[in-house]
This record gives C-alpha cells, structure tokens and sequence, in this order.
C-alpha cells in the first residue's frame, strides 16, 4: 500500500489543504506547531478511525468549523483507491475505485481485509514510531530494556511487557521471602498462625469441634484435589488451542509449498534496467526521427515567398511616372490660372451674359431722346408753346431710359472693379481662357485621384509584405522605399534558399544517424529478450514480477515454517484434520465443566459442614476465635491465589512474547545487524542473542550487554531491530512508515547515515519522515509546512 494524496476537509489546524506524496522517501518539515503531528494523525485516522475523547486524547476538531475529515488516495495492487471518512462521532467510511469510479459497498470490510493483519496497535507498534517511543528507552532498567529488544518481534510486546511489569510490582507489594517481611500477606501469615495455636489449645474443650473441623479438612482437600483436576483441564485446553493453531499455520504452509516451483527462471535487475534504458532511447530517437521528417516536410515552407514578382514592380514604376506627369500638367494649368488672377484686382467676376454685352454695346438712346425733346421743345417754344409739354415728356422718358441703361452698366463695371467697358470686353477672352483651365485641372484632378488611389491599391499587399508605410501624398518617397526593400529582400531570399539547401542536407545526416542508433538499439533490446527467450518488455517484465512472486512466496512459506515448533512437526503431519482437535478440545471442555461443577458441588458441601461447625460450641470466645481464624483463613486463600496468579501471569507474558519474538527474530538479527553496523559506524558487527541474554559484538570481538550501551546507541539498536521488523513481515503486510522526529539524540554522521538507510529501504515500502529542521541536500522529496 502507498499514499499518493491526503485531501483534509477539517482536522486540527489543517482546513481544505490537500497533499501530494511520492512513492517513496517522503520528508515532511516544519517547525513545532506547524502540523506535523496532525497530519500524522490524519492519515493514522482515516486508515484505523478518528479518535475519541476518551482518555483525554486530542481529537483534532477543525478550528474554523470545517466539516471534520478529509480523503486519502492509496494505491493497492496498482489500482488507485480513494479512503473517504467523515465526522468523528458517527463516523462515515467510503471507498471509490479511482479508475472505474465504483463505491465499494462493504468499506469497512475492505479496508480491514488490506490492512490485515493489522489493527491500530499493531501497526503502531510495527510502523509508526517517534521520538517519545525512543526517549522511554532511557526510562527503563537494564533488564526491561533487555526484554523489550528480545521481545520486539513479537507484536505489541511493549504494552504486554508494561503489563508484566506493574503485576511483578503488585505482587512484590504483597509478599516477601523473608520470614520477618512486613508485607500484608507475611503479616496476615503469622496472625493466622497465632489465631491457629490458640484454637487447638481450646481442643480439649471442644472435641466435636475438632471433629468436625476433620471433616472440613477433607472437604478442603477434595476440592483442592478438584481444583488441580480443572487446573490441569485448562491447561490441557491450551495446549490444543495452540495446537490447532499451529496445525491452520501447517495447512496454510503446505498449501503454499504446492505453488512453489523451482523453473522460474530469475532475471536480473541490471536487465530490466537496459531493457528500460533502451525503451526510453528508441522512444526519444524515434520521436526526433519524426521531428526531423517533419522539419524536413515543412522546411521549405519557411522560405517566405514574395506575393509579387519583378515586372509588377517595373509597371508600378512606370505608373508613377504617369502621375508625376499628370501632376507636372496640372500644375502648369495651375500657374496659368494664377497669371489669369493677377490681372484682376479683385476676385475673378462671372463672364458676361449676353443681355450684358447688348448693355455695354447698346448705345446710349435715352441721351438722343432728350437732347431730341430739348431741340423739339427750343423749337416748339417758338412755335407752338403748348407743346413745350409733349417735349418736357419726351424728355423724361429719355432721362428714364438713360438712367436705366447707365445703372446696368455701373452695376457691371462695379462687378469687374470699375474697369472702362472696353477693358471689361478685353477680359472677357481671359476669363473664358480660364475657365476652360480650370475646367480641365478639374478633370485632371479626377485622373490624378483615380491614378493615384490605383496605384495605392496596388502598392498595399507589396508594402505590408515588405513593412512599409505608404505615404499617398509622397508616393515618390514610397516607391523609393519600396525599391530598397525590394533589393533587400531579394538578397535575404537567396540567402534563405542557401540555408534551407544546407539544412536538408544536415536533416538528412541526422536521420541516417538516428536510424542507425535505432536499429542498435533494436539489436541490444533482442539479445536481451532471446537470453530469457521472451518476446518483448511486457513478456520480460511478466517473467520478473513471476520470479518475484515465486521469492517471495518461498520467502513466506520459510517464514512460516519458522513459527511452527520443529518439535510439533512429526505430531502436526499426522494429524488428518482439524476436526480432530476441535472434537478432543470438546471433549475436554466437556471434562473442564464436569469438574468445575463438581468442584461448585464440594465447595456447597463444604460451607454446609462449617455452617454446621459454627453451631457446634456456645463459648462465645472460641466462637470468635474460630470466625476469626476462618476469616483469616479465607483472606489467606485469596490473597495468596491473587499473588500467585498475578506471579503466573508475569511468567506467562514473559514465556510468550519470548516465543513469539524467537520465530521472527533470527530473520530480524541478520537485517538488524546490517543496520546497526551501519548507524555505529562499524563500531559493532554483529547481534548475538542466546535465550534471555542479547549481547552487541564490537569488531575486536568484545561483547557488551544492552545496559552498557550508550542511550543513544540503544535508540539506534531499537531502531535498527524496528525497521528490520517491518522488513521481515512485508510479505504478509506493507503499509507506510511513519516516523516522528526520530533521530534527535543521533549525532549529525549517525542521522545521515539513518536517511541513507532510510531512503534504501523506501525504494520497496513508503517512508513518511517528519521532521522540524531538515536541510539534507540529497533528499529531493520535500513537503514544507
């Protein structure tokens, strides 16, 4: 099992925060109270369940009101699965499969079947440790300490080795050896003796009370007998419990032994490097052996290719010249116009109208009429003096007629800046001359504009081909221009077509280069593939995983066979089956109740006769003598049971943990002792344990016990038989590692070397290490907090 992500929706001081782990060394830093410790927790919750109240543990609530829990993404069988658990009280388990997205329906079921056989103790005892585990070290006596490292591979033995320890104490507190003890029992002893002496000196006096008191005897002695008959039955019940234990361990081992094969053939690690080695070079070579098809394809398409050729330059020339012609022309006419402008004082009048021309051209009749009315009224005066009238009319329709015709004329020569009418007739070529200029600088103007806007329109795709701004008002500077930039490109055009020749060339060079690395390639992949006559990687890499399988199974089985006593073998192989132990431990429960309820019978028959006792005198002294002395008597019973029992007890957790420990441990020795030598930097080479006694050899061969050691060499022995612990039971379980701080009284040499070995070993199995200062330079994977 490894963790890939740990997404936290609430817990402790982590909200919404989510973690990306690698697959195997795993540094977690931070300085205290950064979360460390909470996100150990988190993952130890999701995994066993969130922790209660009870005991005062911490729970870890979400300190900004987050729904409390979060997810954990693991890998299982190289299937991604996602843990789901949230709220603390009515806790909620869910478990998706990340690549189908199925719910698995039974989470909790599932989860213990990955996790088996683990529960939360034992894999604190087996995975998870910190700094506060090692620093108890320095807490016990020698002889505890001793205990605990021979015991360390039995699981859980330091709780049952603190059990041991507080009933050796409770029951030293009880009784002495010594005959003058003052420990309760010893004095509860000597009273009872007092009380017993008195009793027999009333004998005389009370003859059927001793009589009686024979009889209770052999009560008590028959119930004794009966209760080392029950004694017997239990431990005779033990034995076949153990018994069909290590007869399923037998079945599970032959059952094993049968898929063992011995054909297998093995391939080495250093060729499934190469194998990789040379996938990952052909799978680079092939895809630069595209690349440079590819380049090679579409090389000529970065020569730029000019949206024009030379002879529309040549013609946009020619048109330019046209318009600078057009424009010269233009501005002859405009000179022209200007000369015809200076003539006149004022702006250039209207040419005259025709009736304007009879105005300036008719003579001026109005006068010839009066001077006719005065010379007809001069001669009417003598004549005929009434007619001095008619002459007088006469003469005011030629004064009307004269004004008429002078106010025509004045209004034209004031048009024309009071030129004299002859003048006015003169000007009237000029006038007309320019108009028809202006007429044709109008239609000029109109070809020019036309010219001109062609030519832009022409000149627009070759000017933004070539990045030139064209000017309309000085396309002679744009053509100019453009003429450079032309030149220009034309040279980096050649230039471009010499590269492209020499870089096809160089394509090609590559590509026979890299054809041959392929086909070398290709060789090398084969003869590996025809050594372990296979087809390809995925044949090579089934083949290894089989050998691997097959390792690892033969590994297991020898495991096993280690934790059956060779003693029991011969009787375990002839045993048929299983049923035959269960109906012989029937049997002798059946024989354990027989015997409990005779016991329950004598036990009645025996408070009847001391019931029967207690009347049998009326001397109120030897009444309170003899209740007193039963007293004491039954008080005795019980204690010396409790004592001897709680004695049993340490004697039975000291046999057991021994003989769980033994099975494993000479596996653990050989990868402990590797380790130890490593972290004392040679200094001791071996790890020697006989029975109860568990000595450290030094290279001189000089061997010192547990209690001569240094503390921080004794974290170090504890850790290297920890680590070597969780190595040994890989093969039924692999779960993380979790270490907390653990390497705080190792000096610098002794930690580096802890992180090299750590590092080894989290190439196999997942290493989580959380630390507050970590500044190795060769640990890469790095979580900061």
């Amino acid at each position: 099992m490894k963790i890939k992500k740990a997404e936290i929706s609430g817990f402790g001081r982590w909200s919404q925060q989510t973690f990306d782990f690698s697959d195997g060394f795993q540094a977690i830093v931070g300085q205290n109270e950064s979360g460390k410790s909470t996100l150990r927790a988190f993952i130890i919750g999701v995994l066993f369940g969130f922790p209660t109240k009870k005991g005062q543990n911490n729970v870890y609530d979400p300190k900004d009101g987050s729904k409390y829990g979060g997810s954990l993404v693991i890998t299982v069988s190289q299937n991604d699965y996602k843990i789901t658990r949230i709220s603390r009280t009515q806790s909620e388990l869910t478990i998706t499969d990340m690549s189908s997205q199925i719910v698995i329906e039974h989470p909790e079921e599932w989860l213990s079947q990955q996790l088996l056989p683990l529960t939360r103790a034992s894999f604190d005892d087996i995975f998870n440790f910190s700094q506060r585990d090692l620093a108890q070290i320095a807490q016990l006596k020698p002889i505890e300490l001793q205990k605990l490292l021979l015991n360390i591979g039995a699981v859980g033995s330091t709780s049952w080795l603190d059990v041991a320890n507080d009933v050796a104490k409770q029951s030293d507190k009880q009784f002495a050896q010594r005959s003058t003890g003052k420990r309760p029992l010893n004095l509860a002893t000597r009273r009872y003796e007092k009380n017993s002496e008195a009793l027999h000196d009333k004998n005389d006096a009370v003859a059927d009370y001793v009589t009686g008191q024979s009889d209770i005897e052999l009560q008590q002695e028959e119930l004794n007998k009966k209760q080392s008959q029950i004694l017997d039955l239990s431990k005779k019940m033990q034995d076949l419990q153990y018994l069909m234990q290590q007869y399923t361990l037998y079945k599970k081992a032959m059952a094993l032994k049968e898929t063992l094969t011995s054909e297998t053939k093995l391939v080495s690690d250093e060729d499934i490097d190469e194998v990789r080695r040379l996938a990952i070079m052909t799978e680079t070579s092939q895809k630069s052996l595209q690349n440079l098809n590819e380049e090679k394809q579409q090389q000529s398409t970065k020569i730029k290719q000019a949206p024009y050729d030379q002879s529309t330059i040549a013609n946009l020339e020619v048109e330019n010249h046209h318009l600078q012609d057009l424009e010269k022309e233009r501005a002859v006419l405009i000179n022209e116009v200007d000369g015809i402008r200076s003539n006149f004082k004022i702006e250039v009048p209207k040419i005259l109208t025709d009736s304007e021309k009879d105005a300036l051209s008719e003579k001026d009749y109005g006068l010839i009429i009066i001077i006719v009315a005065v010379l007809f009224g001069a001669v009417m005066y003598f004549i005929f003096k009434p007619a001095l009238i008619l002459a007088a009319l006469i003469a005011g329709l030629g004064y009307f007629f004269l004004k008429q015709h002078r106010d025509k004329q004045s209004k034209i020569r004031q048009r024309y800046g009071m030129l004299s009418i002859t003048e006015i007739n003169t000007a009237q070529s000029d006038i007309r001359r320019m108009l028809q200029k202006e007429q044709q600088i109008s239609e000029l103007d109109a070809s020019i504009d036309a010219t001109r806007d062609t030519l832009v329109n022409k000149l627009e795709p070759i000017t933004n081909f070539l990045n030139i701004v064209v000017r309309p008002d000085d396309l002679e500077m744009t053509m100019s221009q453009l003429m450079h930039s032309n030149d220009q490109w034309q040279l980096r055009l050649q230039n471009n077509e010499l590269l492209f020749a020499q870089r096809q060339q160089q394509i090609l060079t590559e590509i026979q280069k890299m054809q041959s690395s392929l086909l070398e390639y290709s060789t090398a992949k084969q003869a590996i593939f025809k050594k372990y006559q296979v087809q390809d990687s995925e044949s090579l890499m089934a083949l290894k995983q089989q050998a691997t399988a097959q390792l690892r199974k033969n590994q297991r089985f020898n495991d096993m066979m280690q934790q059956i006593k060779p003693e029991m073998m011969e009787q375990l192989q002839q045993i048929d089956s299983i049923t035959d132990l269960q109906e012989q431990l029937d049997n002798v429960e059946k024989e354990y109740n027989q015997a409990q309820q005779a016991a329950f019978t004598k036990q009645a028959q025996l408070s009847d006769l001391q019931a029967q006792q207690q009347q049998r005198t009326s001397s109120d002294q030897f009444l309170d003598l003899q209740q007193e002395l039963a007293n004491e008597q039954t008080m005795l019973n019980d204690q010396f049971g409790e004592y001897l029992a709680e004695r049993l007890t340490v004697d039975w957790i000291n046999r057991a943990l021994q003989a769980a420990s033994q099975n494993r441990f000479p596996k653990m020795q050989k990868i402990a002792a590797q380790y130890f030598t490593r972290l004392t930097q040679n200094n001791y080479i071996d790890i020697q344990f006989v029975k109860d006694d568990l000595s450290l050899v030094q290279k001189d061969g000089h061997k010192f016990g547990v209690s001569e050691l240094s503390t921080g060499t004794q974290e170090q022995l504890y850790v290297a038989l920890r680590l070597a612990l969780s190595q040994v039971i890989a093969d039924i379980v692999s779960v993380p590692l979790l270490i907390d701080d653990g390497f705080v009284n190792f000096d610098d040499d002794r930690r580096a070397i802890m992180l090299d070995i750590l590092q080894e070993i989290a190439q196999q199995q997942q290493i989580f290490y959380f630390t507050t200062a970590f500044s190795e330079p060769h640990v890469k994977q790095m979580i900061a907090l």
